[in-house]
């Protein structure tokens, strides 16, 4: 993040999404390997997803559902494909959030000794978070952010980064079912 723009944050968080979308496929073909060592890298790579979109999906969703889009509904007469494109990215928000834990529960089943799941509901699981997500990070990125650099305030700006920066500070227990 520049220090002086919230939307890079976000567009950082949306490529950190997209990486683990691609970690999310390699362990699926490393599941199909079945040997050890695949496996094994499989269940290390499943607990730092799980890490990753969990603490991440969390803060992201704070960041854009607290900070952003209340900022940018703010403005006052947005272009109406602003208002749909925004009220469209909130509720993506609320129909990822049952995609997320069915993933999270199958590569929580990676990192135990031993665990095991079947390939078939991975893959479900995954295409549907990538469905899910793929367009909602595209939607942003195309007409919600571009908005928000336009039409929010420079001091708004300036607030949205303190409170970003504070909520990365804050001790707290991250929920790990929270999604973006």
């Amino acid at each position: 993040m520049t220090d002086r723009d919230p939307i890079d944050l976000l567009v950082q968080h949306h490529a950190r999404v997209r990486e683990q979308i691609d970690v999310l496929a390699g362990i699926e073909s490393r599941l199909q390997d079945h040997d050890s060592a695949s496996l094994e890298l499989a269940a290390r790579e499943a607990g730092a997803v799980i890490d990753v979109l969990g603490h991440l999906g969390h803060l992201h969703a704070l960041d854009e559902g607290e900070t952003l889009f209340p900022r940018l509904r703010l403005v006052g007469s947005l272009p109406r494909e602003v208002t749909v494109s925004l009220d469209r990215a909130e509720r993506d928000h609320h129909t990822v959030s049952p995609v997320w834990p069915v993933l999270q529960r199958l590569l929580w089943q990676l990192t135990v000794p031993d665990g095991t799941l079947s390939i078939r509901d991975f893959r479900e699981a995954r295409l549907s978070l990538k469905e899910h997500y793929l367009p909602h990070l595209e939607l942003e990125e195309q007409i919600v952010f571009p908005a928000a650099r336009r039409l929010i305030a420079p001091g708004a700006f300036l607030e949205m980064v303190d409170e970003m920066t504070r909520r990365r500070r804050e001790p707290h227990g991250v929920d790990l079912v929270a999604v973006p």
